[in-house]
């Protein structure tokens, strides 16, 4: 199994796991990555996604992961495509949350990038619809 494969093999454990367990299952995930893991998103922190600040190591994307249990409930995942370059795979895909406090869902496309190294996530970077998402994370009457 070439380098690629076997990155893509991985990237569709990581997304079955994650979906199997609604997006609650951060151990798993933890296991997959390197100990200086990079990991972020497009928001980095923006109001409605303050858990989503850019990160480095296990212990930053265990706060990640566990904030954006706490604030947001997985609805679905749905992977549309996986894209593999040397040590990059690239998921195309589809998701909804709902906020667990405002009860608002969101329903998005989203594009995560993975870079691997020896069989591991060496980094992760997510994009998304950052505006929907602050939306459904404020409430109504809600002014900023």
């Amino acid at each position: 199994m070439s380098e690629m494969e076997r990155n893509l093999a991985l990237t569709r454990d990581v997304y079955a796991s994650w979906s199997a367990s609604s997006g609650t299952d951060g151990a798993t995930l933890l296991d997959l990555m390197t100990d200086d893991v990079r990991w972020g998103s497009l928001a980095n922190g923006a109001p409605g996604a303050e858990f989503a600040v850019d990160t480095v190591g296990k212990d930053g994307v265990r706060q990640y992961l566990t904030s954006l249990a706490a604030e947001w409930t997985l609805d679905y995942y749905e992977v549309d495509e996986l894209i593999a370059d040397r040590d990059r795979v690239i998921a195309l895909a589809r998701c909804g949350w709902t906020n667990r406090a405002t009860g608002k869902s969101v329903r998005t496309p989203k594009c995560d990038v993975f870079r691997f190294r020896d069989g591991k996530i060496a980094e992760f970077r997510a994009y998304y619809d950052t505006a929907s998402v602050r939306s459904a994370a404020t409430h109504d009457d809600d002014t900023g």
